[in-house]
């Protein structure tokens, strides 16, 4: 970038490069971000193009029970497709471990904390955004435990919920 504008200032009466070869100069610059790069070079399983935990399986059980009963509380099927994302997944590994194993890969954290949940008790939450190896951000939240919505029964184990933000499923 610095190079671009030393050129266009010292370019007075030439022809101006243009904003496309500046932006190619910036990239090879700069590169991807250092956890991109980590996503990339993953070689572990995947879940929307990122790491995925390795001893998490696919909650699918789990997804179609709360499906049925976000429904049956009243609430449209789109909107569950929304809160929840497109995977979830769940391991018996504890919540530190998981944790600890995205931390590499996370481009932003949004939340890391406990918090008490009313008539259910403390739940841990981290949730922040991925960059798969296609530049698509996938947001993702690991829970324990994990409090069903709407009877907010306890699941005791780590739950792993993955989306692409702003794509379809």
């Amino acid at each position: 970038m610095i190079t671009a504008m030393a050129a266009l200032v010292s370019g007075c009466g030439r022809t101006e490069p243009s904003l496309e070869a500046a932006d190619t100069a910036a990239a090879q610059t700069h590169g991807p971000s250092p956890e991109a790069a980590a996503v990339a070079a993953f070689e572990g399983p995947r879940v929307l193009g990122v790491p995925r935990y390795p001893s998490a399986d696919e909650a699918s059980e789990l997804e179609s029970s709360m499906r049925r009963a976000w429904t049956a509380h009243g609430e449209p099927e789109a909107l569950f497709d929304v809160r929840l994302g497109e995977q979830i997944w769940a391991t018996d590994e504890p919540f530190d471990s998981v944790r600890e194993f995205y931390l590499p890969f996370v481009h932003k954290v949004f939340m890391d904390h406990e918090m008490e949940i009313p008539e259910a008790g403390p739940q841990r939450m981290f949730t922040g955004l991925m960059i798969n190896t296609d530049g698509e951000l996938v947001k993702f939240t690991v829970t324990r435990p994990f409090f069903r919505y709407p009877d907010r029964k306890p699941l005791d184990r780590t739950v792993i919920q993955m989306g692409r933000v702003g794509g379809t499923p």
